[in-house]
């Protein structure tokens, strides 16, 4: 398995060379301004037909902590509402296929709601 570090706003992937795409709890880290971008990019690698699974947490203020699990950190953690998420994705080519959207596992820790979106991009 190989391994890349790269930017979600300048994918290295050639043009529809992707048949599914996962963004899982990755575009969390990308500012609101940069977002469309990013799904712009994930849109580009998808052939027609692929698959974008994506999964965030939702309803909640920008969090910006700085320490996890006792380590020091510089981060930042942005929410998407999954409707306004649904419709980025739709002005970007893809068909909304499913969302599901679950309450927070606050044992686990989670503080906010979940959201899964499911979408295929237009042949």
């Amino acid at each position: 398995m190989r391994f890349e570090v790269g930017s979600l706003t300048d994918l290295r992937f050639d043009d529809e060379s992707y048949v599914g795409v996962v963004a899982w709890y990755s575009l969390i880290h990308v500012p609101p301004e940069a977002l469309p971008g990013a799904v712009a990019e994930l849109v580009r690698v998808l052939e027609p037909g692929g698959w974008l699974l994506a999964a965030f947490q939702t309803d909640a203020e920008t969090f910006r902590p700085n320490q996890l699990r006792d380590i020091a950190v510089s981060l930042e953690f942005h929410r998407p509402d999954p409707a306004a998420f649904g419709k980025l994705l739709d002005s970007h080519g893809l068909d909304v296929d499913a969302t599901t959207v679950r309450a927070a596992d606050v044992e686990a820790g989670e503080r906010t709601r979940q959201a899964y979106v499911l979408a295929r991009r237009r042949a």
